[in-house]
């Protein structure tokens, strides 16, 4: 069983998700950003990575939150974009592109105690 299954199976609901899902008039989910999403699920549940949630937004993006103890990252999956927002123990968030060779780094910062 993939350690993701539950994120694999919300990911799988989110493809179902039409227009106003919310009630609220949000996109449903573009497919660019579920594509990418699967495709980082499928890389983290082969580094035995844990996903903590996923959750669709209102313009038609994907968020990927990923987290140990005290710090946390979202990756978030536009049809157009891609970003990475950090959350370090202390200290404001940072914001930053994100694009698939720089998963390695985000995820050595995330398993770095300090």
């Amino acid at each position: 069983m993939k350690s993701n299954q539950r994120i694999h199976d919300l990911i799988r609901d989110f493809s179902e998700l039409k227009v106003n899902w919310d009630g609220e008039g949000s996109n449903a989910p573009s497919n660019t950003s579920l594509e990418n999403a699967m495709e980082l699920i499928s890389i983290l549940d082969d580094k035995e990575i844990s996903i903590f949630h996923a959750a669709p937004g209102p313009n038609g993006e994907i968020m990927i939150d990923i987290r140990n103890e005290m710090k946390s990252i979202e990756i978030i999956f536009y049809s157009d974009r891609s970003i990475s927002v950090i959350f370090p123990e202390d200290g404001a968030p940072i914001q930053q592109a994100f694009d698939f060779s720089d998963l390695s780094n985000l995820l050595d910062w995330l398993k770095n105690p300090i």
